[in-house]
Order: structure tokens, then sequence, then C-alpha cells
């Protein structure tokens, strides 16, 4: 039977023949009920549906529940509530949620009969961004009556700390019951000991949330307390239960008091553990809360995963995520952490996420006492080796040799070897002779080291190639001890030629690293003196005889090829010392290929340009730094995605000081530093030539001004 039947139906029958037809047919008739209901009176179709098991009327029950009118809504509602079955929890939030107070008031007169399933779904809406829906759940927890009470007066407790509206804390200190619970939840305090009553309160916790905090989270690593023994499962749970209610970058100072309780390895896996779950999940916003959390107690270990997924988050257009794991990395500290920002103001220079980073590497060199730059020396991992590259793995009674060393090709590389010199392709297995603490971490040294050396070698090289573009130079005792006394930036500068300039000497004595000695044209050892600085020779500053005999000396000393160009770069001289634009780029032809899958980045991306700020919907600027000279290279316009080729044509190639700003007047080529005009002309090629390869591309400027018509692809 349809609805509209079972109307017309209706209206025909007596009040005891309707009775007695629902009565008989509630259960076939089930949602078509509630049409009837709006044309007979609902308290005739209600009581009829009483007299049938309330299984059979349940459908019915749940379709008059959502009537448009709000009286049959309201008694059906009302029955919903009143019997147990499974699906009461989520009908009492849905009543909870609902704007009318009448619906909420129904729920609060049924909220004294909850159970355990019923609180734990009422306690969810504490986290609800509107404070009238938190406040409608402390209402409802705080009339909970029976064998619920103690585990809804205990959440409401919890909640607390983080609750924002003064009138929901208001509510919640007025509940019975919750002042008392305040007051002796210092653990310190506790007369049974501060672990003790953790466990203790985890456990009542847990046995008031009846469901996880975070499902998603299931496979979680054990916690262990200082001494090493195993603390409850429970620990965990409380740990995100206190945080749940956190946003941004706020951790709940409970959680840091209870992790406080914690051993620190443990707990770093632990959190480890909980990020890579989230990550897992695709980062849920909803879940966000979780990430200050995996940071504050994860420490390093976690550090690694944050980098990853920030470059990740900010392609993928969640710029808020990759800002707010920025200011938590920074909020962290410590070496890893800072190496990781380093990473992000590099790649994101002009940007708001790099600008971010910046500030928070300047701020931690601040605090050290150091500039950006040496931070940027300290903070490279060493993996416990020596600046010659020596390293042990010590399982104990046993001991294996890391060795870094040029592999093949001249990529660095490390070895292993036992003490009797018998190479080894990997760390054996321990044994019940080794000790397990030592074995455990001497593997998971091993592992970092084979991770991040590729990824920190490729980074190292083209920092040392950033610094001689930009001529930093090192103070002698400085050099000393971040260049050489590094294994891998020791093996590096062994590859390039390095310029000594001391105090009365016009021109800087050119010199190679060889075994930690800086070593002469002719082999002879320079003495470093303290006032000397240091600097990677420009190919700018070196005639060409000087280039030739130097990539001579390097080939007899069989030096590993360079990490980057350096005696074989093209360079360009910078003209008219008085003119404010190199006059070699003026008029040339900039044509980016059309890109619809975007596979690839554009050429300006791939030669090291930033756009600056669309005018007019047009990008007429590109940017890139050298120390403290900033390069401007200003087009016609151009768009900076389109699915078909574009062309725009170079005004010119200027220079300004670095962060002055638009507006700032433009240096004249004379005040600009001779490497810092050719890198820019060298860009400008480089994007010319479509962004493959700077040094092919070199002789564009010794031909026609116009430029080629379409970008060649190079070598990548």
């Amino acid at each position: 039977m349809t609805a509209a039947d079972a109307a017309h139906e209706a209206l025909r029958l007596t009040e005891a023949e309707l009775r007695a037809w629902v009565a008989a047919e509630g259960k076939r008739l089930g949602p078509a009920l509630e049409p009837v209901a709006r044309v007979v009176p609902a308290v005739w179709v209600l009581d009829a549906l009483g007299a049938i098991p309330f299984e059979d009327a349940l459908p019915a029950y749940e379709a008059l529940a959502r009537s448009p009118l709000p009286h049959v809504a309201h008694d059906a509602l009302a029955r919903l509530l009143d019997a147990p079955w499974a699906g009461r929890p989520a009908w009492c939030v849905r009543a909870l949620r609902d704007p009318s107070r009448d619906a909420q008031v129904v729920a609060l007169e049924a909220a004294a009969r909850f159970g355990d399933d019923e609180v734990a779904h009422v306690a969810a809406l504490l986290a609800d961004p509107s404070s009238d829906v938190r406040m409608v759940a402390v209402e409802a927890l705080a009339a909970v009556e029976g064998a619920s009470q103690q585990g809804a007066r205990w959440l409401l407790q919890l909640h607390l700390p983080t609750e924002r509206s003064a009138r929901v804390r208001r509510h919640i200190l007025e509940t019975p019951g919750v002042a008392a619970l305040v007051d002796g939840t210092s653990l310190a305090a506790a007369p049974e000991g501060p672990a003790a009553a953790l466990a203790a309160l985890a456990d009542a916790t847990a046995t008031a949330l009846a469901k996880p905090v975070a499902p998603w989270f299931a496979e979680r690593p054990p916690l262990h307390w200082e001494d090493g023994s195993d603390a409850p499962g429970a620990v965990g749970e409380y740990l995100l239960f206190c945080q749940h209610g956190r946003s941004g970058s706020e951790v709940d100072p409970r959680a840091i008091e209870a992790a406080a309780l914690l051993e620190r390895r443990s707990l770093a896996w632990w959190a480890a553990a909980m990020l890579d779950a989230w990550v897992a999940r695709k980062a849920d916003v909803k879940h966000h809360w979780c990430l200050a959390l995996a940071v504050a107690l994860g420490g390093d270990a976690v550090v690694t995963t944050v980098h990853r997924e920030v470059e990740a988050w900010h392609r993928g257009g969640r710029r808020p995520l990759a800002s707010l794991a920025c200011q938590l990395l920074a909020f962290l500290g410590g070496d890893r952490a800072a190496r990781a920002l380093d990473d992000i103001a590099r790649a994101h220079g002009y940007d708001a996420l790099g600008a971010l980073a910046t500030a928070a590497l300047e701020g931690e060199a601040a605090e050290r006492g150091i500039s950006r730059d040496d931070l940027s020396d300290a903070v490279v991992p060493r993996w416990g080796m020596s600046a010659e590259g020596k390293a042990w793995l010590d399982y104990g009674r046993r001991r294996f040799r890391v060795t870094l060393e040029a592999g093949e090709g001249g990529a660095l590389d490390v070895s292993l070897t036992e003490t009797q010199w018998r190479v080894l392709p990997a760390p054996p297995k321990p044994t019940r002779a080794d000790d397990p603490a030592r074995a455990a971490e001497s593997l998971a040294r091993w592992k970092e080291l084979r991770h991040e050396l590729p990824r920190v070698v490729e980074a190292e090289g083209r920092r040392l190639e950033a610094a001689m573009c930009a001529g930093r130079a090192w103070s002698a005792p400085r050099w000393t001890a971040h260049v050489l006394g590094h294994p891998v930036l020791r093996a590096l500068a062994e590859r390039v030629v390095w310029a000594v300039r001391t105090p009365g000497k016009r021109r800087p004595t050119l010199a190679r690293t060889a075994h930690g000695a800086l070593l002469t044209e002719r082999g002879t050892t320079l003495r470093l003196r303290d006032d000397a600085m240091v600097s990677i020779a420009h190919p700018i500053e070196l005639d060409d005889d000087e280039r030739a005999r130097w990539a001579e000396v390097l080939a007899e000393a069989k030096a590993p090829p360079a990490p980057f160009a350096q005696l074989t770069r093209a360079v360009f001289a910078a003209g008219d010392a008085a003119a404010t634009s190199w006059a070699p780029a003026e008029g040339r032809v900039l044509t980016a290929t059309s890109d619809k899958s975007r596979s690839r980045p554009p050429a300006w991306t791939r030669a090291g340009w930033e756009a600056a700020p669309l005018e007019g919907g047009l990008c007429r600027r590109f940017l890139k730094r050298y120390g403290a000279t900033e390069a401007v290279l200003e087009v016609e316009g151009i768009a900076l995605w389109a699915e078909i080729a574009r062309q725009t044509t170079v005004r010119a190639l200027r220079f300004r000081a670095a962060g002055s700003g638009e507006g700032a007047p433009w240096l004249a080529l004379g005040e600009v530093p001779a490497a810092a005009v050719s890198e820019a002309a060298r860009a400008t090629a480089h994007v010319l030539h479509g962004g493959d390869d700077a040094d092919r591309a070199a002789a564009l400027f010794t031909k026609r001004k116009e430029g080629p018509s379409t970008p060649r692809r190079g070598r990548g």
C-alpha cells in the first residue's frame, strides 16, 4: 500500500477502527504511516504503534521522527530515545544538533537513561566548533544518571581545559562532581605516585569513552614508562583524548605532563606511527590536531615525515596545513628541524612558506648567536662520523667499520667492513651474544645513513654552488670547523678550487684540499691564517690559463668530478659599468612550450627564477637572489600556465639590493659583484634556452639578438 492510499484509508476510519488497523498492519505499513499522522490525530497512530513490539514499529517511528510536523516528530523521537536499541546513540546526537529547542529538550529528558554508548557519541559533540552545540552536549552529559554517570562526569572534566567558551566552562564547573575531579587531577601531587595516577586516569578515560578517539590509529606501538616497564594501552588513548579538542599548534598541557612520565624512545615511535597513520588517511583535516601532538612527542623521529608532507601539501593546494607544519618544525627546534626548514626556505624562496621558514631559521640562528649561513653549515647531519668519514656500528661484543668514500662515477657512498677488513654488503643480524639495545641503535643509524646520504650529498652540492654564486666567504676558523671538519662537506671540498684571501694581498691564493689540508697549484701546503677568508673560486675571477691549469691539477690528483660546474662554467662580463641593465639580454625572445599535463616544472623554475606577483593576469618579472643582490628579469608579460606555446620579449636584466622591494633604485652593473652579473646572465640564457642546460645555452648571447624561435631540449 502506498503512502497516499494509506492516508485515504485512514480518513474513512473511526478512532477505534484506526487503532485496530494500525495495530494489525503497522509492521507492514512502516514509513507509510507518516502521511497518516498528518491527516488524523498523531496520538492515535503512536498509541496504536505502542501496542505492537518495538522492533516491528521501529520503521514507522523513524519515519514519524522525520516528519515536518514538529508535534509528530517530537512525540516519535521521545519513543525512539526511550527504548534501548542500536540506533539510539545516532538519534541522540541528531536531536541534540537539531536547532529546535523542543527536540533538544526531548533528548535531554532521555539523557538520564543514557548508557556508555550514548555517552561516547554525545562526548564527540564537545569538539564541535559551535559553542551552542557544545553547550547542549554538556547539558546532556550532566543529566546522565546511573552506571554511566561517572564516565560522563569524567569526560566533562577532561574537556574543561580545552573549552574556549566561558559560558560552557561555567556550566561544566556547575555540574555536580566535576569540581572535585578537577581539584584532584595533578599527577605530581598524587599520593600513589605520578605513574600510578596516570594509569588510573587513563583507564578511567578509556572506560568512559567506550570507543577510540582516533579509530584510524589502530596499530599502536607499545608505550613504556621511564624505567622501561610496559605502560597500559589506555595511556595512549588518554594522550589522544587530551589533544583532540585542540587546534592549530596547541598541545594540551595534560598530554605534555603525561608524556614526561614515558620513555622517550617508545614515545617517539608511538608518535611517528600516529603521524604515519594520519598521513595514510590523506591527512584528514578533521583530525589535524594530531599533527601538533606528533611533533611535540615525536621530536626528531617525525621530522623527515613532516618535511616530506610539507612539500606534498604545498603542491596539492593545502597551504594552510603546510604552513602549520612549518610552524611546528620551528617550535620543535634542534638540528634536524633546522635542516628541514633550511631545505624548505631554499625551495620556496619567494612565497609565504619560504618566508615562514626563513623567519624561523633567522630566529634559531639568533638564539645560537651565529649567522644564517653558519646555521646551515652546523645542521648538516654527520651520522656519528669523524671528519675523515669514519664511524663504527657497535653491537657490544662486535664492531663494524663504516667508511665514507667515492664510489662508481665519483658518487659518495659508504662501505662496511669487519675488524678483519672483510667487506660486508649490509650489517649482519644481531646474535644472542650481542647487546640488543646497541645493535638496534646501530642498525637504525645505518638505515638512516643509507637513506639520507644521497639526498644530503645532492643538497650540499647545490648549497656549495649557491655559496659560490653569492660570493659567500667563511672565516678561517669556521671553514676549518664546518667544512674540513664535516665528512660530507670535506669530501665535496676536495673536488673544487678554493680562493684564500688574506689582508694585504690584492689577489686571492688559489688552492685545493686533500686529506684536510690546503694545497697550492704546485702541491705545497698552504698555511691558513686566522684572519684569512675562504671562498669557492668563481670562474669569472680566473683567466683562461688559470682555469686550464687548475683543471689539469685536479685531473692529476684524480679528484672525483665536482658536484657542480666550476672550471667549465660559462661566464659573462658585466660590460658597461655605468649601465643599469645588462644589454645582451634586451630584446631576446622567451618562448615557453605548452605543458598540458604539468609533468615537469616550467622553464623559468628549472632555471632557478621565481615568478613575481602577477600584474593584470600576466607575470612581468622573474626574481633570483645572489647573496645581498637580487636579479630582476623584466619581460613584456607572459601567462605562467597555458595549454599552448607562448612568447614574450625580455625588456631588461637589472639588479637591486636583496630585500629592498619594489621601487628600490637599480644598481649600476659596476656596483654589482661580477659573479652575480655572470650568474644572472647564465640563468637568463638558461631560461631562454628552455630551462634544460645553462652552459649549453651560453652560446645564445653570441647569436642573433632575436634568439631561437623555439627552445631546444638539452640534458636534464
